[in-house]
């Protein structure tokens, strides 16, 4: 298409279901807190949620697990706010519950997350909440409700 009915933005989630739908997912300028679903590769795009639950935000991880789960993490809020809160929705993004208001692992953004074949999740690195580098690893065997620290500090430089 020529452009996306969705607002201009960056630094938004973006994630492949496994029935085959990409969502896109707040973002920046605003922060935002939609959630926008596109069913054929991107060519058409529906407003699922205007306002989600989650506080609007950019910089954030979203991962579809294995059982087809998302996903949702920390990332900035305004006025450089960062989130250590975790989220997740059961039916492809339409509703989503809150896990932890704040998580055992420290506040964050610009972090990877991604999702294991045992349905486990890994939350690693990003910039904490005085902007310094991150090379801590989280492991999630649960789908995002606790979360262990596999390693303090990775043998990889912060990032």
């Amino acid at each position: 298409s020529d452009a996306a009915p969705w607002p201009a933005r960056s630094r938004a989630g973006v994630v492949a279901l496994p029935g085959g739908e990409v969502l896109v997912l707040g973002g920046l300028v605003g922060p935002r807190c939609d959630v926008w679903r596109s069913r054929d590769g991107g060519v058409s795009w529906e407003l699922l949620l205007s306002s989600a639950p989650w506080a609007a935000r950019w910089g954030h991880g979203v991962i579809a697990l294995s059982n087809g789960v998302l996903l949702l993490l920390a990332g900035m809020g305004g006025a450089g706010k960062k989130f250590n809160d975790a989220w997740h929705s059961q039916d492809g993004g339409v509703s989503w519950h809150r896990l932890a208001e704040a998580a055992q692992w420290p506040a964050r953004v610009g972090f990877s997350l991604v999702a294991l074949p045992d349905g486990a999740a890994l939350l690693f690195g990003g910039l904490g909440t005085s902007n310094e580098p991150l090379n801590d690893v989280w492991r999630s065997p649960d789908g995002g409700s606790a979360w262990e620290l596999v390693s303090e500090a990775a043998s990889w430089p912060a990032r």
